[in-house]
């Protein structure tokens, strides 16, 4: 019963860090964005908010927001380091786990174009 009561604080304590990041820089600034992507991205990967829990990842949220950054011009460094801030982890590094050859391809081509 105390790990499951830890495992749900934990939970919240971590959204309400990526709420309160996203406040403070606002929506429409880019780093207000870059939260927002980091935010979104780890939620795609980590459906259930825990990392170390094999709970599936969500590939299509994962291409909607390097779309959204490509066509707001937020970079990828950008995300990586308030995604670094928010969960003491690499995006680039936790995409490269969690997405299959094919997937990381088609990532770089969005990516590059």
């Amino acid at each position: 019963m105390g790990v499951a009561v830890y495992l749900v604080i934990d939970r919240q304590l971590k959204k309400s860090k990526a709420i309160q990041a996203a406040n403070q820089f606002g929506m429409q600034s880019d780093k207000g964005l870059s939260t927002s992507y980091a935010t979104r991205l780890y939620a795609a990967m980590h459906p259930s908010s825990f990392s170390w829990l094999w709970d599936g990842t969500n590939e299509g949220e994962i291409f909607r927001v390097i779309h959204d950054m490509k066509n707001n011009k937020i970079s990828m460094a950008a995300v990586n380091n308030a995604y670094r801030s928010l969960y003491q982890r690499n995006v680039v590094q936790d995409l490269t786990d969690e997405l299959s050859g094919s997937d990381l391809m088609k990532l770089n081509q969005i990516l590059a174009a």
